[in-house]
């Protein structure tokens, strides 16, 4: 694609470049990703298991809105909270109230994080709607999503928005603790008692364990689970989905 413009382009030819992306010809290398399956239309959806007709001879309710409402209202009974990225942190302050957790349990270092230059001038009326009008159940299951969401926020007892800045102020002040100190450091990081948490200490040695990569954690699971039972598995490769 040589376009200046590659997101309206690929809007504008959906059909002509997900065959392409869905074969095999795409790339050398498709790690966990098989031929004929789409990234971008309803991945989402798929991901939280909504039959969508792949592999090949799978049902598929896509075409049918009483069967995706019907699977969204049994998503909606299974979980007692779907976290949003797009709200985060927001997100972790409601974890930590469905499990009685306090501000440490939901500390985390920012990492892989990426950024798009100049997103807005993509975001053009019609590309919103050839997207919206190509990943449509994935914008009818954020949209019922983000709904309950934000009625848990609005029932939350107590200071939500208060709660969330006193966590990032902490979040904060725990990144930069752990950017001056190694694992060897004896320092250690006191939270006092307030409204929103217990008092807790946070070890510069647990820095590690916020720096760990999600897939060298796997990893190790991994390797323990060998470990336990015999049972040889590949190793992890860091391509996986």
């Amino acid at each position: 694609m040589t376009s200046k413009d590659p997101v309206t382009e690929y809007l504008h030819n959906i059909d002509k470049y997900e065959t392409i992306y869905k074969s095999h010809q795409a790339s050398k290398t498709r790690y966990c990703i098989p031929d004929g399956f789409s990234i971008t239309k309803n991945l989402l959806s798929h991901c939280l298991g909504f039959p969508l007709g792949f592999p090949v001879g799978q049902q598929n309710i896509a075409s049918h809105p009483q069967a995706v409402a019907e699977y969204i209202a049994k998503l909606d009974k299974e979980f007692s909270l779907v976290m949003i990225m797009d709200y985060y942190d927001e997100s972790l302050i409601l974890l930590k109230q469905e499990f009685c957790w306090s501000f440490k349990d939901i500390l985390y270092l920012t990492q892989n994080k990426g950024s798009y230059g100049n997103v807005q001038s993509l975001k053009t009326p019609e590309n919103l709607r050839l997207h919206k009008e190509y990943d449509f159940l994935d914008y009818q299951l954020f949209d019922h999503f983000n709904k309950t969401f934000w009625r848990k926020v609005e029932e939350y007892p107590g200071n939500f928005v208060a709660e969330v800045r006193m966590f990032r102020q902490i979040k904060s002040d725990v990144t930069k603790f752990c950017s001056i100190n190694d694992a060897k450091s004896t320092e250690v990081f006191q939270v006092t008692n307030n409204l929103y948490t217990d008092d807790f200490e946070f070890e510069a040695k647990e820095c590690r364990f916020l720096r760990y990569y999600f897939l060298n954690k796997l990893q190790d699971i991994n390797d323990q689970y060998v470990g336990k039972n015999g049972v040889k598995v590949s190793k992890l490769s860091k391509a996986l989905c």
